[in-house]
């Protein structure tokens, strides 16, 4: 009797560490993640020298890198770097108008994710959604006609939120689709060239696609 009891445990033990291996990567342990987009920055104010004005910003670029730890199948959370610019189309003060410009920020943020599973996957492909927090680690406006002169700031607090969809790719991989909004609110920014200060709304939308991949 004794034996059979062993010779069970025996077997369990071996499926157990069979099974173990067999398992996506992915669902636990350390990661790394790079991903490229898309930015807006849905208007806002501007205010320079007493006047305000009405921005209007093209579409611009978001790329992003993280590091980061899943705990299990569906929780991880993660350090993740990004940089993010978007050029000034106009600024419009009634009477006094400026062409263009560059506002960018580069931004550190810890972020967690919850991946949704059945009943809401399908076809492979899994819901995510997410909630994080960080600095701006700088922030900074570049306008036409100011010979040079940039405003800028550092170490301001900001959050965002953020959904997707996401998918296996192997063992180890994850590819995905991400929208996400930063919130930052209004900052004052201090000139390169004197005491003047800017204030710019900064409240960003992005969409993003990247690859996950695990060790």
């Amino acid at each position: 009797m004794a034996a059979a009891l062993l010779g069970l445990l025996c077997v369990a033990r071996s499926e157990a560490a069979e099974s173990k291996s067999a398992a996506p990567r992915w669902t636990d342990g350390w990661f790394a993640e790079a991903s490229a987009g898309v930015g807006i920055v849905p208007g806002g104010d501007i205010t320079l020298g007493g006047i305000r004005y009405e921005a209007d910003y093209k579409t611009g670029l978001i790329v992003q890198a993280a590091v980061g730890r899943a705990w299990t199948p569906r929780f991880s959370t993660k350090l993740e770097w990004f940089y993010r610019t978007n050029a000034v189309a106009s600024l419009d003060g009634g009477t006094t108008r400026i062409a263009g410009g560059d506002l960018a920020s580069t931004n550190a943020f810890l972020t967690a994710t919850y991946r949704f599973g059945a009943p809401f996957e399908f076809l492979g492909i899994a819901p995510f959604a997410g909630l994080g927090a960080g600095i701006l680690q700088e922030v900074d406006v570049d306008l036409d006609g100011f010979g040079g002169e940039e405003f800028s700031a550092r170490g301001r607090f900001a959050y965002q939120w953020l959904i997707g969809l996401e998918r296996a790719v192997g063992a180890r991989g994850r590819v995905f689709l991400e929208g996400r909004a930063v919130a930052a609110g209004t900052q004052e920014l201090a000139s390169s060239a004197g005491p003047r200060r800017l204030s710019v709304d900064y409240d960003t939308w992005g969409i993003i696609a990247g690859l996950r991949w695990s060790f």
